[in-house]
């Protein structure tokens, strides 16, 4: 039988998914999800309270010839974390990191794009940034994961606004003078008009800097 989920703090689509041996995709696509796809301009940004129906399980048969390895790929498995530091006319390229998602450190280096992508489980909770640029302190960040807001909140304007660079630590469900301040920078650069609070293409403006 079906079961529908309720979303929880930090909860997602792909984490869900994962957690019930689906791939988000089929979760999305389900015709008994058509409200939640209308309400949310991306499977990947749910809110808390948004309820997920989730189908039963099919087994699934493929051919496989005997006595030879074969290599089978869950869908959806592994997700992907992409972390940009710097601006695209000043990346910070080639700075060493230790990544720590739930414990396990993952060491590299920011690319040419000052960008860090890593797969991860979608289920994953914590996880911790240290960059050591070369000559300088290093420097520490706690990553929230899956704690993106849909982009007609206001904590959904405020994560995009902070991980673009406008805003600082700002929090909670009111339009505050910082947000507004913030959100006034990002309408400037992008060459929009200056308004009090978001209007569609703000939102859309974001979306397509933030990348969701």
């Amino acid at each position: 039988m079906p079961i529908t989920v309720v979303v929880g703090a930090r909860d997602c689509l792909s984490s869900i998914a994962f957690e019930h041996g689906h791939s988000w995709r089929t979760l999305w696509d389900h015709p008994d999800n058509a409200a939640l796809r209308a309400a949310r301009t991306s499977a990947h940004v749910l809110r808390q309270g948004d309820r997920v129906v989730v189908p039963e399980r099919r087994p699934k048969e493929e051919e496989a010839a005997t006595g030879k390895r074969h290599t089978f790929r869950r869908k959806g498995v592994p997700e992907q974390l992409r972390i940009r530091f710097g601006t695209p006319e000043f990346p910070r390229a080639g700075v060493p990191y230790v990544l720590t998602i739930d414990g396990d450190p993952l060491p590299g280096k920011t690319d040419a794009n000052g960008e860090l992508v890593c797969f991860l489980r979608p289920n994953a909770r914590d996880a911790e940034l240290v960059l050591r640029p070369e000559g300088a302190p290093e420097e520490h960040y706690a990553v929230g994961l899956r704690e993106l807001d849909p982009i007609d909140t206001v904590r959904g304007l405020k994560h995009r606004l902070r991980n673009l660079g406008y805003l600082g630590g700002s929090t909670g469900d009111d339009l505050d003078p910082a947000t507004i301040g913030a959100m006034h920078d990002f309408q400037a650069r992008s060459g929009l008009p200056r308004t009090d609070a978001p209007d569609d293409a703000t939102r859309a403006a974001l979306l397509s800097a933030h990348g969701c």
